[in-house]
């Protein structure tokens, strides 16, 4: 299932993911989805916050002057990640019939410079709910 579509320095990319094995797999690739690999392509299967483990993942945009990028699953309540001590970013529904777990996912791209004054300092992303209060990690 494609969650969503960018384009960046004229390459096409897209989000994709899908349930292998009982776990959520999310993966930054090609327009031609997770079967043909590309180089840059990121992504991964069965996201944990436990120790020895990971519950974002970072990656690469494609194309010249590559940007960094992180992404992940979120318990259905966190609407919203802070990637920066001034910086929330909010985060998207998991399509619902598609085979996919109930919760919500996010994606920053970050641009060149980033974080600056304005944003803070970067921090590992934080779920929060719509009132900004921390949301514990669900295994997905």
């Amino acid at each position: 299932m494609t969650l969503e579509r960018a384009r960046t320095h004229g390459v096409a990319w897209q989000v994709d993911a899908w349930e292998q094995q009982g776990k959520l797999c999310i993966f930054v690739d090609g327009p031609k989805g997770p079967k043909t690999a590309v180089s840059w392509s990121s992504g991964g299967c069965g996201f944990d916050n436990t120790p020895g483990s990971a519950y974002f993942v970072n990656g690469w945009t494609p194309g010249a002057g590559d940007m960094d990028l992180a992404f992940g699953p979120l318990p259905s309540d966190a609407t919203q990640v802070r990637v920066a001590t001034r910086e929330v970013i909010a985060s998207k529904p998991l399509p619902s019939g598609a085979g996919l777990p109930h919760g919500r996912y996010w994606l920053f791209v970050w641009p060149s410079g980033w974080p600056n004054k304005a944003d803070g300092k970067q921090v590992g992303p934080t779920p929060l709910n719509a009132s900004g209060k921390p949301v514990a990690f669900t295994k997905f």
